[in-house]
């Protein structure tokens, strides 16, 4: 009688066991699969936000240069104003000293007359321009192109250097989560073939 069970109880437990294998497998497959897909999912998201941060910083900082830029162009055109203003002031003023004075003034016209020709002709050869500093006028264009408050820069450039680290960090952690989880789930089934193969090296 117990010779005809232990082959009946052998086969029982080995198809026990494979029942118990064949539900826990797919189980676990699916279980690592959809972990992965968590993990993909956060690593693109942390991408995107990224991505958006460092975008909107450019078009912040774009923005802000259009705006200085702007703004001098205003000042330029106000300060041109004001000295043409000025200027004619000056020619008043000077005007109504000499008339107040009731006295004949010698004008030194043929000087005059020979500083206005020297001004054209110096404004016709383009020497006006020549006298400009090419370099220092260049060094001044990149000044006004960079127009930006630092401060700000350096708070973008702080932002981003601390999404960058915080990103890496959460890679790292990821990846070790997902190494544990792999090690987890060889140990759940070395378990497993264990507990299926115990019955029959004891027998």
């Amino acid at each position: 009688m117990s010779v005809k069970s232990k082959p009946f109880n052998k086969k029982g437990k080995s198809s026990a066991n494979q029942t118990i294998d064949s539900n826990s497998s797919p189980h676990n497959s699916s279980n690592t699969s959809s972990q992965q897909h968590n993990l993909d999912d956060i690593k693109w998201l942390m991408y995107l936000e990224a991505h958006k941060r460092v975008k909107d910083n450019e078009a912040n900082i774009k923005r802000q240069v259009e705006l200085a830029n702007k703004n001098l162009e205003e000042n330029m055109l106000n300060y041109n104003i004001l000295y043409a203003k000025f200027a004619s002031l000056l020619k008043l003023s000077a005007l109504h000293e000499i008339l107040q004075r009731d006295t004949e003034i010698e004008l030194p016209l043929e000087e005059t007359e020979k500083a206005v020709e020297n001004i054209k002709s110096k404004l016709n050869s383009n020497t006006a321009t020549g006298l400009i500093n090419i370099t220092e006028l260049e060094k001044f264009k990149k000044l006004l192109d960079g127009a930006e408050d630092h401060e700000n820069i350096s708070v973008h450039r702080s932002q981003v250097e601390d999404l960058k680290n915080t990103y890496e960090s959460i890679q790292l952690t990821a990846e070790s989560i997902k190494a544990s989880l792999d090690v987890s789930i060889t140990q759940g089934i070395d378990y497993f073939v264990e507990q299926i193969n115990l019955p029959n090296a004891k027998n």
